[in-house]
């Protein structure tokens, strides 16, 4: 179960913080790993990686890695090309909650009020009012292969949460009768997760 602490408060990425490297693993789709340091471009889905500060670039995508690491100040967070349902090709998506039964990916953006806009992820060292950043939520179910869109905190609402979570989620009554009775929001999306992990666990 994560943490109350994890779910309220994401640490942000500006533009800037998208052009320094991280420490950085990499897995590869042939099983093979490395480490260094990477940072990600946020336009293309690639990763660009390095084994020090003064080796030369490499670039890989989906074709080249099943997972990827970052790391800052001992604080990992976790990237993984999904497929998505209704898009090609795989999408670069961190890791919320992983879970054998139900997980919960996302891509994080900041609506900036006075600067447009930026993008954002989660290892950096300000933390941001929440209702600043958009969270685009992505769920993967035990045996599915590919990644379903689950909302949107700036765009989605409670009448679409509703239809989404009766559409993909219709195996836990008791989530769709809480969802029903209007118990959640987009950014309750966690909160739905956890508890059909809880308690509609279909793994035997």
């Amino acid at each position: 179960m994560m943490k109350k602490s994890f779910l309220l408060f994401f640490f942000v990425f500006s533009l800037k913080s998208y052009s320094q490297y991280f420490e950085a693993e990499l897995y590869f789709t042939d099983g093979t790993n490395k480490t260094g340091i990477a940072r990600i471009n946020i336009l293309n889905d690639k990763v660009i990686f390095k084994r020090d500060t003064k080796s030369k670039k490499e670039k890989y995508n989906h074709q080249n890695i099943s997972k990827l690491i970052l790391k800052k100040d001992s604080i990992s967070h976790t990237f993984q090309y999904k497929k998505i349902l209704g898009r090609r090709p795989p999408k670069l998506l961190e890791l919320i909650i992983r879970s054998s039964n139900l997980s919960l990916f996302a891509v994080i953006t900041e609506t900036n009020y006075l600067n447009n806009y930026g993008l954002v992820g989660t290892l950096a060292t300000t933390i941001v009012d929440a209702n600043k950043i958009n969270y685009e939520y992505y769920i993967v179910k035990n045996k599915d292969v590919k990644a379903v869109f689950f909302g949107n905190t700036e765009l989605t609402s409670k009448k679409r949460l509703r239809e989404i979570v009766k559409k993909y989620l219709n195996d836990c009554q008791s989530l769709v009768e809480k969802s029903e009775n209007k118990e959640f929001k987009a950014k309750d999306i966690p909160k739905i997760v956890q508890y059909y992990n809880s308690n509609c666990n279909q793994i035997k």
